[in-house]
């Protein structure tokens, strides 16, 4: 895992965590910042000309909520579990651990889902108004915002990509299908431009979207299992136990013997609820990773490092 997060460091975006993030974060940028909105002909837009500074002053924010919001939420799932060996609070607080680190791991890249409301279209839609007057206007929505990282970029500027999230789809589930389908993508970008540890880069994305999807299909298993423990309270996770139920089973081994090397290869059709809870520690973990290696490079007050330190001293790690 050490070596994925490592991996996946390689490519955080140029200057996060150097400066302290930009108040309201990238939705706050979207609807004040310095970029030229252009049609791609399709559903898209892309932002060129972005400050490369800005752009991670607005990552920098989001990047760090839902980073520091994964560790706090891990550590508290631990200690619930640890205290009362219970299992439905704390294995739904390791899931929501590593949905709020896969937000983390994306916004770490220069990526992320975002809700796009009438104050940033408004903006959006004015900039793309000044260059031409019959460029298709933006509606408010879901979107996924996209580095672009291979792009032709001048001197300290970069270029994004905003589009549509796919529709019809429960929010989680569609983030899922985003996050998994992202990091492959990313890794066989990796291959093509011939990058250090590509096959190993792709070798673990695919892994990684096999379990965190249905096989690597479209619906997302663990937005699924935890619909299933959370709302139909399924998986006898909820006590009193039944004896030698999986929870039972699991949450008695989690309570004397702490995961600390989650993995992605137990047979979900058998073990469902070990499964969901090595995947979700696993991208908790991943998140913990790439975090750590971002806080050494940030330094200055009030940024991301000073917080990620001090939150590890407040939960005595």
């Amino acid at each position: 895992m050490d070596e994925f997060s490592a991996i996946l460091s390689s490519g955080v975006l140029p200057r996060l965590g150097e400066e302290v993030g930009l108040a309201g974060g990238i939705r706050e940028w979207l609807k004040s910042g310095n970029f030229i909105p252009e049609s791609d002909g399709n559903s898209s837009l892309v932002l060129s000309r972005v400050p490369t500074a800005d752009y991670a002053r607005a990552m920098a924010s989001d990047f760090e909520r839902f980073s520091l919001s994964s560790l706090e939420t891990y550590i508290v799932a631990t200690s619930e579990n640890r205290e009362f060996g219970a299992a439905s609070w704390p294995f739904l607080k390791f899931y929501y651990s590593s949905f709020f680190a896969a937000h983390a791991l994306l916004r770490a890249r220069g990526s992320g889902v975002v809700n796009i409301e009438r104050p940033q279209s408004d903006y959006i839609n004015t900039i793309l108004t000044t260059y031409s007057k019959d460029a298709p206007r933006m509606a408010p929505g879901t979107y996924f915002l996209n580095y672009l990282s291979g792009a032709d970029l001048g001197s300290g500027e970069i270029s994004v990509q905003l589009s549509p999230s796919p529709s019809k789809k429960g929010v989680h589930e569609a983030f899922w299908r985003i996050f998994a389908t992202y990091i492959v993508e990313e890794a066989e970008r990796a291959i093509k431009e011939e990058a250090a540890d590509a096959t190993t880069f792709l070798s673990y994305a695919t892994n990684l979207k096999e379990a965190v999807l249905d096989g690597g299909g479209e619906a997302s298993w663990l937005s699924m299992v935890r619909n299933k423990i959370n709302y139909q309270h399924g998986y006898e996770t909820w006590m009193p136990f039944r004896k030698g139920s999986e929870a039972k089973v699991i949450s008695t081994a989690a309570k004397t013997s702490p995961l600390t090397s989650p993995c992605l290869d137990i047979k979900k059709s058998k073990k469902p609820l070990e499964a969901f809870l090595n995947i979700s520690c696993y991208i908790s973990n991943l998140n913990i990773g790439v975090s750590d290696r971002i806080s050494k490079r940030s330094t200055g007050g009030k940024t991301f490092g000073q917080k990620w330190r001090r939150l590890n001293e407040q939960l005595k790690l």
